[in-house]
């Protein structure tokens, strides 16, 4: 597990698991949309999120929330 010694944030490897958004078996971590455990391939597909939720980690706050409709919990599709 990761961790944040003083000033010093120590990124560990961890055991592969099933990334949430593409089911490769492999080693993920929880910087994709609200906070899913992501494949280094899915991560770089919004490197912008991707950035902002391991920056949250490394402050030791909760993931940055899934964007989501108005209505309920159907992912906005920007191409509507």
């Amino acid at each position: 597990m990761s961790k944040k010694i003083g000033n010093v944030f120590v990124i560990c490897p961890e055991p592969d698991g099933k990334c949430e958004l593409c089911g490769a078996f492999e080693e993920t971590r929880p910087y994709g949309p609200g906070g899913k455990r992501v494949c280094f391939d899915c991560g770089m597909k919004d490197p912008e999120l991707c950035a902002r939720q391991m920056e949250r980690a490394m402050d030791g706050l909760p993931p940055e929330p899934e964007q989501t409709h108005e209505r309920g919990n159907t992912p906005i599709n920007p191409n509507r």
